[in-house]
């Protein structure tokens, strides 16, 4: 993210003003827990004290950052719970996630895009301590370990080594 004179902001694919970035996890990074960081830093910008005007990286310009900042972070939110349920029934690879996640068929190209979204899912649910993660006949496997309302996932993500940020105050002051 670049800012410009504080009331123009260049945000590239970190905030999309209609659907959300895509968070993944990576072969060459394959414990990353990239989903942490990236919703750490979209609440870090909820600290931004004006409405710029906001350019992503592909959309339309908008303003109202601060409201897709809260849509963005409660979608996410949204996700992890139902993923969470989802795993609650039994041990899930990450393929076997997709129905908890995404609304349609998964095929072609976008089957890459969204494995490493379930992964990224997983990784943090994991890492605040609601799903724990076994190996089975080749496949990493995940199940809910604690109940989901035990946890702001939000609080539990300010917690982790290595996310939090500093405060937009400490920077822009």
């Amino acid at each position: 993210m670049v800012c410009l004179y504080e009331t123009l902001f260049f945000f590239g694919d970190q905030v999309l003003p209609e659907i959300t970035s895509n968070v993944s996890v990576y072969a060459r990074e394959p414990m990353a827990n990239p989903l942490a960081h990236w919703l750490s830093s979209i609440e870090r910008m909820k600290g931004v004290k004006v409405d710029p005007l906001v350019l992503p990286s592909h959309g339309p310009i908008f303003k109202g950052l601060h409201s897709r900042l809260d849509a963005l972070i409660e979608s996410h939110l949204s996700k992890l719970v139902r993923l969470h349920e989802w795993c609650s029934k039994e041990a899930r690879s990450p393929v076997d996630t997709f129905p908890a996640l995404y609304r349609r068929k998964i095929e072609g190209f976008d089957f890459f895009l969204a494995l490493g979204e379930a992964v990224a899912h997983l990784h943090l649910l994991e890492s605040i301590g609601l799903l724990s993660r076994s190996f089975k006949d080749g496949v990493y496997m995940f199940v809910a370990c604690r109940d989901v309302s035990e946890v702001d996932i939000m609080q539990a993500i300010a917690e982790l080594p290595g996310v939090p940020l500093r405060s937009l105050d400490d920077i822009m002051n």
